[in-house]
């Protein structure tokens, strides 16, 4: 006779199906995880909800995703849903605050199908971003929607979050770097942190995220919209050099051809071709006078075909030989 005894996981997954069956299920999280969720489930998905705006739809119809706030209007007897989110635990605070309860009918989605998901993901890796085009060296964190261009190369420990890659540039050990464009021939040190999340400093009585942010981060929110934007994009120029543990804040731009001093913290546009360093960062110096810098920004050198690069490359070691050359 063969052993019929279920594992603890096995019940666990039972009991899992027992408490949705006849039940209208709602996934929490549209992530790559939660749109992939409904394949191991007993019935079919009514509808997402997700704390992230940028997910919002205007209807509930099919695969649409919809604000929180609606699963108030649902019956809580008649519902299961599912949390397919690693911020598991604030949505489950946010759904105790809507009177839901945990293991009746909210469930973490990860708990029976996590292994799963993150094999999916992990197979289908490849097709959020060509790895031809970038060498990953260790085991750094590719996020979100990344891209890049070719012969890019980011090394181990670093994180990159929906960020672009222009051709050439690399970036050292230990970054963070999100919501980032990297323009062409760009060198980032190591440690550096490049897209600061900001808080509000005026107008608001508390910096506590939960006063101002439309979705849990860890704690509910109070609010439920967003009214102050923390998270605003970076854009790096070309031939950009980035010295060890600098950090520049959301939403500011580096000119081409610009220096960031070691430790520095940026928190202002940073013109192109100047030297900056301290905290917070200040100008040292201009590269080159005006005349030479807008001559060199007109000639985009980044921009030549990598036969002309290759060409003149000696020229790039010989200030006066180069600016002949352009």
């Amino acid at each position: 006779m063969g052993n019929n005894i279920l594992s603890e996981k096995e019940l666990a997954q039972a009991n899992f199906y027992c408490k949705l069956w006849n039940k209208k299920i709602i996934v929490f999280g549209y992530g790559r995880r939660g749109r992939n969720v409904g394949n191991y489930l007993p019935s079919d998905i009514a509808y997402f909800v997700d704390n992230d705006p940028a997910k919002w739809q205007d209807s509930l119809n099919g695969f649409n995703v919809s604000h929180p706030d609606i699963l108030g209007q649902e019956n809580k007897n008649s519902v299961c849903i599912v949390v397919v989110s690693y911020y598991y635990k604030a949505i489950l605070w946010q759904l105790q605050d809507m009177g839901y309860m945990e293991h009746v009918n909210v469930f973490n989605g990860l708990d029976f199908f996590g292994d799963i998901l993150n094999k999916e993901i992990e197979l289908r890796h490849n097709l959020y971003y060509n790895p031809d085009k970038v060498w990953l060296r260790g085991s750094p964190r590719i996020e979100g929607t990344c891209t890049f261009s070719g012969y890019n190369v980011v090394l181990d420990g670093s994180r990159l979050i929906n960020t672009i890659m222009d051709r050439y540039s690399t970036v050292g050990r230990g970054c963070e770097i999100r919501n980032t464009r990297i323009g062409k021939f760009c060198s980032i040190g190591s440690e550096v942190i490049i897209g600061l999340e900001r808080h509000p400093s005026r107008g608001f009585i508390s910096t506590y995220g939960a006063f101002y942010l439309g979705k849990p981060t860890g704690t509910p929110s109070f609010v439920n919209k967003q009214l102050f934007e923390e998270d605003l994009p970076v854009q790096i120029g070309n031939d950009v050099w980035i010295g060890s543990r600098a950090m520049i804040l959301g939403g500011i731009g580096v000119g081409d051809g610009a220096i960031i001093g070691a430790g520095s913290i940026v928190t202002k546009t940073v013109e192109p071709y100047s030297v900056v360093a301290g905290i917070p960062a200040r100008l040292i110096r201009k590269r080159y006078d005006p005349k030479n810098i807008k001559r060199l920004l007109d000639f985009a050198w980044w921009d030549k075909e990598i036969e002309w690069i290759r060409k003149n490359a000696a020229a790039f070691s010989d200030e006066e030989k180069f600016f002949e050359l352009i």
